[in-house]
This record gives structure tokens, C-alpha cells and sequence, in this order.
């Protein structure tokens, strides 16, 4: 039995990988801003008498753990008062043209490391058939903050400035 043994050489190559130092901050509750863009599809398409809405939010609730989702809600508000409201991913709600002008609201809340993040959206419904895709906007309130040495640094120098600006307006006083 013979086997054929050549001897393959191969050029290796190597890569530095550049990892940035990431600090953790501490400091008193503050409410920091985060968005989910183009993540909602909304659909208006008009009857006689009617505009039907229809909303899809299976593509964001895919994003989350199920467990971690607290809150998924979607209001219409109608001219005079609340016309609908649904917690299903997707639905076609109608709004009697007397309420017109309508407002869509979605509201959604969920945890994320024992915090709740809640988003929301506004939508002004229009009177023509259109598809829309919504962007959510999400405040949660947080004492910890995870930055890069230099933005921690930043962060450092805005906070001791507006400490030395409070003492001062208050040696003022």
C-alpha cells in the first residue's frame, strides 16, 4: 500500500483584533433614550363610511423573548374619544370617518435586565390607503452605564461641571 505525501505548506496570517476598554458608570437614576427604527407596518386602505387600519407587529415582538414582553398595546383615538384598542400582533380595526381626524398609539414595554424599557409611537392616521412603517421611541430609567474609557471620560467632566455650576448658583443664593 502507498500513499501519496506531499507536503502542502500554507501561509498563515494574522490579525490583531482592537478591543476597546469598556468601563462601567454608576450614578443616580437617569433616564437614557434608545429608538427601534422601521419596525411596525401599518396599513390604511379606505371603504365607504370607514377607514380600516391594520397593524403588524410580529416583526418586532420576533426581536424579544416572549417572557421579557410586559406590555403590547395598540389605542386609536377618534376625534371625540378612544375608538379601539388590541393587544394582538396583527388586526384590522375600523374607524367611522365621523372620527376623523384618528390618532394611532402603540405602546410596549419589556424587561431587559430587571429594567423596563417602554417605547411608544404616534401615528396620525391618514384619510388615503397607505403602508406605513413605524419607529419607536424608548425611555428607561437606569443607574448603571456601560461606556469606552473616552466617553466615560466625557461623561466625568460633564457631571463635574454642572456640579461646580450648582455650587456656585448656590453660594450665590
Amino acid at each position: 500500500m502507498e500513499f501519496n505525501t506531499k507536503n502542502i505548506t500554507t501561509a498563515t496570517t494574522s490579525t490583531t483584533e482592537v478591543v476597546a476598554d469598556k468601563v462601567k458608570l454608576v450614578s443616580p437614576e437617569r433616564t437614557s433614550n434608545s429608538s427601534i427604527k422601521d419596525i411596525i407596518s401599518v396599513s390604511v386602505s379606505t371603504t365607504s363610511g370607514a377607514l380600516l387600519v391594520s397593524h403588524d407587529l410580529r416583526d418586532l415582538k420576533k426581536t424579544y423573548n416572549k417572557d421579557s414582553i410586559k406590555k403590547s398595546l395598540v389605542t386609536i383615538y377618534g376625534k371625540n374619544s378612544r375608538i379601539a384598542a388590541s393587544s394582538k400582533d396583527i388586526e384590522t380595526l375600523s374607524i367611522p370617518l365621523s372620527e376623523l381626524p384618528a390618532r394611532l398609539e402603540y405602546n410596549f414595554t419589556v424587561m431587559e435586565n430587571n429594567t423596563p424599557i417602554e417605547y411608544t409611537a404616534d401615528y396620525l392616521i391618514p384619510t388615503k390607503n397607505t403602508t406605513t412603517l413605524l419607529s419607536l421611541n424608548g425611555s428607561k430609567q437606569t443607574s448603571t452605564s456601560e461606556s469606552t474609557i473616552p466617553e466615560a471620560i466625557t461623561i466625568l467632566d460633564t457631571e463635574i461641571v454642572n456640579i461646580k455650576t450648582n455650587l456656585q448658583d448656590f453660594s450665590f443664593i
